[in-house]
């Protein structure tokens, strides 16, 4: 087997803060975390499926060893 046959597509999904129940948008320190974020709020579980099922699917079929940032600008 050739090393391009062996290899398979290695990507990951950074998320930024995230409404979820354990990090909820309206928490104790929800304000200053959204504060650093460009957007101004946190995201959503959706958007974080919406990532994972690009890379996934066929439109991604020739990205390959990157990290995709999910988190509203919180980087920028």
């Amino acid at each position: 087997m050739s090393v391009r046959a062996a290899l398979r597509p290695t990507n990951a999904v950074q998320p930024g803060p995230i409404d979820t129940e354990w990090n909820q948008a309206d928490g104790a320190h929800a304000e200053t975390l959204a504060s650093f974020v460009a957007s101004g709020a946190f995201g959503e579980t959706g958007h974080i499926a919406a990532a994972v099922s690009y890379l996934a699917g066929p439109a991604a079929s020739y990205v390959n060893g990157t990290t995709l940032t999910v988190g509203g600008g919180l980087c920028a």
